[in-house]
């Protein structure tokens, strides 16, 4: 019985550190990448650059002044390897390259990119290229977060270690935002648009005046991971004890999308903090057999 003990008590063991390494690899995953371009193409490992705030994202109220029509977004249950219309030719001249975002040069070893947005078809191929780091299939799903603690630090590797800790718990396959694609790829697509502001709203007319490029790519991104996905269940990590706020990027531009993609039966409310007295419980938030109502699409993705 002792030996019995002892094994369970490593078997936790080894559970509660694999959950703290992967927390603290979210963390890192969530801060600026500083790393330069890879000597070799890139490897299928992703990451997220953008840091959230205390709660999550908010959308601005510049653009909540003046909205997009809400749609139905609807996209085809799988994708091809897309990488728009990019040339088989086997010159390195960048130029025949037809792109709408950057692409990865396997003869010169280095990004090319354009000032064109990417269209939100091709962030969703990303999520479901499955030879490229896309974490989109259907054993796989997608999970959320909002107004849950994020700074300092030390909040944020907690808040993560214990959303990694339940999925791993509960046998979950599952990915985020963070994680949904390759990470070089997100790194040099989204530091080009941060660096390249000005060109970007010149070359896309979607872009209203004043509008921040890399907001939108951000958005679009996330809203993406949310028409991406191919699993029944999604879940939503949020505290069971408020909501979440109104202009929350989920509430806005996630959970919206995340409603209307045909694949998605059933998303699952979880608060992940253990001072919470529902600690861990899964709670329907909204099903599909229920026939609960779409949540309103106060903003899609313009490209």
């Amino acid at each position: 019985m002792a030996l019995m003990a002892k094994i369970v008590l490593l078997f936790w063991l080894a559970i509660s550190l694999a959950n703290m390494v992967q927390a603290r690899w979210f963390e890192r995953a969530l801060l600026q990448d500083t790393i330069s371009n890879p000597p070799m193409s890139p490897p299928s490992t992703p990451l997220m650059d953008v840091i959230h705030d205390a709660t999550g994202p908010t959308v601005p109220s510049l653009l909540l002044k003046d909205t997009t029509t809400p749609v139905n977004l609807t996209f085809p249950t799988t994708y091809t390897n897309i990488t728009t219309n990019i040339s088989n030719s086997t010159t390195s001249n960048p130029s025949h390259l037809h792109r709408r975002q950057c692409i990865w040069n396997e003869h010169t070893l280095q990004w090319y990119c354009d000032f064109r947005l990417p269209t939100m078809y091709e962030l969703v191929s990303h999520y479901q290229d499955g030879q490229d780091a896309g974490r989109a299939t259907r054993e796989s799903s997608v999970w959320f977060y909002t107004n849950l603690p994020m700074q300092p630090a030390e909040e944020r590797a907690q808040t993560f270690l214990n959303i990694l800790g339940y999925l791993m718990r509960s046998g979950i396959d599952a990915y985020s935002v963070i994680d949904g694609t390759n990470r070089f790829w997100l790194r040099t697509q989204r530091n080009h648009i941060t660096s390249h502001l000005a060109e970007y709203w010149a070359a896309n007319a979607v872009l209203r005046p004043g509008e921040d490029a890399g907001n939108v790519f951000d958005w679009c991104y996330y809203q993406a991971a949310a028409a991406a996905t191919l699993n029944p269940d999604a879940y939503l990590f949020t505290r069971s004890d408020q909501a979440w706020r109104w202009n929350s990027v989920w509430q806005w531009i996630e959970y919206p999308q995340l409603a209307r993609n045909p694949d998605v039966q059933r998303i699952w409310r979880i608060d992940p903090r253990p001072e919470s007295p529902n600690f861990c419980e899964s709670r329907l938030l909204w099903s599909r057999e229920r026939r609960d109502p779409l949540p309103p699409m106060p903003w899609v993705c313009p490209v």
